[in-house]
C-alpha cells in the first residue's frame, strides 16, 4: 500500500519507471480477471490496454479514494462491461473455460475429470445473469469483497 502510494506520487510527477512498476506489478492479476470475465485473451489483452490508457491520460486529475489495486480492479470491470455492450465485440460463451485453465501435462483420466468438472462449472454458471456470473469472477479472481462488488455494480 505504502509502495502503491509512493509510485502513485511518482507517476503524477511524470516518472515513467513508476508508471512501468505499476503496471509489471498488477498486469498478471488485472489480466486474469479481464480473461475470466471476457473467456477471451486478446479482447482480454484490449481491456487492460485500454485500462492503462485511461490511467495514464487522467494522471494529473487522478485522485484515488481507493487503493491502486482496487481502482485499476474497478476500471478493467467496468471496461469489460463496456465492451459487452459494444457493438463491435462479442465476448466468447463459457464454451472455451476448459481450454483456458486445463493442464497439458495431465494423466488422460486427471484431463477427464477436469473436463467433466469444468463443464458441470460452465453449465451452473451459465444459467446465472451477467450480473451474477460477474460477481462469482470478482470474487474469484479478484478476491474482492461482496460488499465492494456490490458497491461496484452499483446495487
Amino acid at each position: 500500500m505504502l509502495e502503491d502510494t509512493i509510485l502513485l506520487l511518482k507517476f503524477k510527477h511524470g516518472h515513467a519507471q513508476a508508471l512501468e512498476r505499476i503496471y509489471q506489478k498488477y498486469k498478471t492479476e488485472l489480466l486474469s480477471l479481464a480473461t475470466a470475465m471476457t473467456h477471451d485473451k486478446d479482447i482480454a489483452e484490449d481491456v487492460l490496454q485500454d485500462v492503462f490508457v485511461s490511467f495514464v491520460r487522467s494522471a494529473k486529475s487522478l485522485n484515488l479514494r481507493t487503493s491502486l489495486r482496487w481502482y485499476l480492479t474497478t476500471a478493467v470491470a467496468n471496461r469489460v462491461r463496456n465492451v459487452r455492450r459494444s457493438k463491435h465485440h462479442k465476448i466468447r460463451s463459457l464454451d472455451n473455460l476448459e481450454q483456458i485453465t486445463a493442464d497439458r501435462h495431465m494423466r488422460p483420466e486427471q484431463r477427464a475429470m477436469t473436463t467433466e468438472e469444468f463443464g458441470m462449472i460452465r453449465n451452473a454458471l451459465g444459467q446465472l445473469p451477467e450480473l451474477q456470473r460477474e460477481v462469482v469472477t470478482l470474487r474469484i479472481h479478484s478476491r474482492m469483497s461482496f460488499k465492494v462488488i456490490a458497491k461496484l455494480q452499483d446495487v
